[in-house]
C-alpha cells in the first residue's frame, strides 16, 4: 500500500486493519446480506473521510444527507443512520462527537422543525428576535461553515455572547461575521429540531447536498437580481407586497384554466411556487422565497430545499423557453438570410474520425463566410431541398458567444410543450415533490387522465382552423395550461410593476 494510503488508513482506522475487518463483519451481520460488503465499506470510508480528512461532514444530519445524496448509495435512510452511529461509536476520536450530538438532541426535543423560529420578528438572522435556528451548538458551526457572502467569498466568524429572549425558551447566540464585503452581526438559536435551510439577506448558503440557496455558481439560475425596489427601498421590507403579487397571479392562473379540473390544495401551492419562480427573474430568489414563508404558513411545513430546487427549475425553464435567456436573439431564417447572403450547405471531414458532416453557411461577396450549425436536424433534413421547403419553419439562434444554430419550429414548440406539460404534471400529478428529471413517457402516462371537459370555450392558435371536434372532451391540455400560465405571468408582472417592486424608476426633472 502506498505511503499516502497508509497514512489515510491510519487516520480512518487508528486501531488497525483487524479492527477495520471486525467492524465490516459486524455491519454485514447486522444487515443480514441486505447489502454487499463493498457497498457498506464505501459508505463507511465516505463518512470517516468527511469527518477526519476533507472536513466536508460536520454533524450527523450532514453526514446522513451526504451519504443518501451519493448516486452509488443503495442503503435506506434508517440503515445509513445505524451505519453512521456505529462508525462513530467505534472511532476513538469521533465517539465523543456522537455523545455531544445525543445530548444536543435531548436539548432540542422540544424545538420546532421549521426553517424560522415561531413568533419571530425583524430581519431573519440579523435580529435577536428572529435568529437562525439550528440543531444544537454544532449546528451553528456547521451552518457557518457553509455560509458565504454574496460574492461567494468564504466568511470568518467569532462568537460574541449569549442573549436572553422573552419569547424563546433558551438563549440566543450572537456571532460577528467578517468577509470581504465587511462585518455583520448574526444571531442563532441552537435548540431547534433541524438546522434552517434559509440564509440571511446578502449571503449564500450551501446546503448539505451542495445545493446553493443563493449561489452565483449556478449560471442558469444566477441571482444577480435586484434586492431593492424601484425607489431604492429594501425588498426584504416588502415581503407582504411580493406575496400579494404571487398569490394574486396564482389565483388568476386558476381562474383562466378554461374547462380544466381544479387542482387540490397542494396543486394550488405549486402554482404559487411557479409564479414565485417567474418573479425571481426580477427579484432576488431568496427574497421571493422568504415572501412565501412569511405569507403562507403552509410553506413552513415543507422541505425548504425542495422549494428552492423547484424555483430554480421553473426559473431555468422560464428563462430558456419563454425569455430565451440563453440566446442573444432568435431570428427567422429568411430574415437572417437577407442580412447575411446566400445559403449553402458545406460538407466537411472530421480529422479525428474521418467522418463527414454538413454545415449551413452564408456566402456574401466582400465578406467572410458565416458558418452555422444544425441542431435537431436528421441527416435527410440537412439538404437544400428540405430547407427550401421548410424555410418558414426554420429559425437561427444566435447564442451569447456568437454561434449560429439552425433550429426547426417543431423542436422549439416541442421544448415549450414539454415545459408546459411539466407544469401540468407538478400541479396535478406530483405537487410539491421536486423531481430532477421527468421523462416524456412519464409525462404522458401521468397526464393521460387529466382531461379538459366539453366546453363552449376553446383556445386556438389559428381561428381559421377551428373544427367542431375542438369543443369536445380532450386530454390535450397544453394550450389551456399555456394560456393560464401566460395570464398568470401577465398579472404578476403588471401587479409587481404597479407596486414598484420591479422595473425602472426615473426621477422627474424640471
Amino acid at each position: 500500500m502506498p505511503s499516502v494510503f497508509q497514512e489515510a488508513f491510519s487516520i480512518l482506522f487508528p486501531n488497525g486493519k483487524r479492527d477495520y475487518n471486525r467492524q465490516l463483519n459486524d455491519l454485514c451481520m447486522h444487515y443480514d446480506s441486505k447489502y454487499d460488503m463493498d457497498d457498506i465499506n464505501v459508505n463507511v470510508i465516505f463518512i470517516l473521510t468527511g469527518y477526519l480528512i476533507t472536513g466536508n461532514i460536520k454533524n450527523r444530519e450532514n453526514s446522513i444527507s451526504s451519504v443518501l445524496a451519493r448516486v452509488e448509495n443503495k442503503m435506506t435512510r434508517n440503515d445509513v443512520e445505524y451505519l453512521h452511529d456505529y462508525v462513530l461509536e467505534n472511532h476513538p476520536k469521533l465517539s465523543s462527537l456522537l455523545l455531544i450530538e445525543k445530548m444536543s438532541d435531548a436539548l432540542c426535543k422540544d424545538g420546532s422543525d421549521t426553517n424560522i423560529v415561531t413568533g419571530g420578528s425583524g430581519e431573519f438572522g440579523f435580529s435577536p428576535n428572529n435568529p437562525i435556528p439550528t440543531k444544537g451548538v454544532l449546528g451553528i458551526y456547521d451552518y457557518l461553515s457553509r455560509l458565504y457572502d454574496k460574492d461567494n467569498n468564504k466568511i470568518s466568524y467569532t462568537r460574541v455572547r449569549s442573549l436572553s429572549n422573552n419569547f424563546l425558551k433558551h438563549s440566543v447566540d450572537e456571532f460577528q461575521i467578517s468577509s470581504a464585503k465587511g462585518t455583520d452581526t448574526l444571531y442563532f438559536y441552537a435548540y431547534h429540531k433541524i438546522t434552517s435551510n434559509l440564509c440571511p439577506f446578502g449571503y449564500v448558503l450551501i446546503d448539505t447536498n451542495n445545493v446553493a440557496s443563493n449561489n452565483k455558481a449556478q449560471t442558469d439560475c444566477r441571482n444577480s437580481t435586484p434586492t431593492t425596489d424601484i425607489y431604492g427601498d429594501k425588498l426584504m421590507e416588502r415581503l407582504s407586497d411580493i406575496y400579494f403579487c404571487i398569490k394574486s397571479a396564482a389565483e388568476n392562473f386558476l381562474n383562466e384554466m378554461v374547462g380544466l379540473p381544479i387542482p387540490n390544495e397542494n396543486g394550488k401551492l405549486e402554482i404559487e411556487i411557479l409564479m414565485a419562480a417567474v418573479l425571481a427573474h426580477d427579484i432576488d430568489k431568496n427574497i421571493v422565497l422568504q415572501s412565501l414563508l412569511s405569507g403562507n404558513a403552509k410553506y413552513n411545513d415543507l422541505d425548504i430545499t425542495n422549494i428552492l430546487l423547484s424555483i430554480d427549475s421553473y426559473l431555468k425553464s422560464y428563462r430558456k423557453n419563454i425569455l430565451l435567456y440563453h440566446l442573444d436573439k432568435r431570428v427567422p431564417l429568411m430574415e437572417f438570410a437577407k442580412a447575411h447572403g446566400k445559403l449553402k450547405i458545406g460538407v466537411f471531414n472530421n480529422s479525428a474520425t474521418s467522418e463527414s458532416f454538413k454545415v449551413p453557411l452564408f456566402v456574401m461577396e466582400g465578406s467572410k463566410n458565416l458558418y452555422c450549425g444544425f441542431v435537431g436536424f436528421s441527416e435527410d433534413e440537412q439538404t437544400p431541398a428540405f430547407i427550401s421547403q421548410n424555410k418558414n419553419d426554420i429559425y437561427v439562434d444566435v447564442t451569447k458567444n456568437e454561434k449560429f444554430l439552425f433550429r426547426l419550429k417543431r423542436d422549439i414548440d416541442n421544448e415549450f410543450n414539454i415545459f408546459i406539460k411539466e407544469v401540468a404534471w407538478y400541479v396535478y400529478v406530483s405537487p410539491l415533490k421536486y423531481q430532477y428529471f421527468i421523462g416524456e413517457e412519464e409525462l404522458k402516462e401521468g397526464l393521460k387522465n387529466i382531461k379538459r371537459k366539453e366546453s363552449n370555450v376553446i383556445i386556438v392558435s389559428n381561428i381559421n382552423n377551428v373544427k367542431e371536434s375542438d369543443f369536445d372532451v380532450t386530454n390535450n391540455i397544453v394550450p389551456y395550461i399555456s394560456y393560464a400560465f401566460n395570464q398568470g405571468v401577465y398579472s404578476l408582472t403588471s401587479l409587481a410593476s404597479s407596486l414598484g417592486l420591479i422595473g425602472k424608476f426615473t426621477k422627474y426633472k424640471k
